[in-house]
């Protein structure tokens, strides 16, 4: 990555981040199960 960005010797790449959008388009998943069978609130 310090060759494609140009970065000095010195420098140090600690995170990337892919920004964008995918090159191919894919279905929606429609098999998750609902927030209520994942997600509780209020449980102490």
């Amino acid at each position: 990555m310090k060759k494609v960005l140009a970065l000095p010797k010195e420098a140090r790449v600690v995170v990337m981040t892919a920004l964008g959008y995918p090159a191919e388009k894919k279905e929606p998943v429609t098999d998750r199960k609902p927030l209520d069978e994942i997600v509780c609130y209020n449980q102490w």
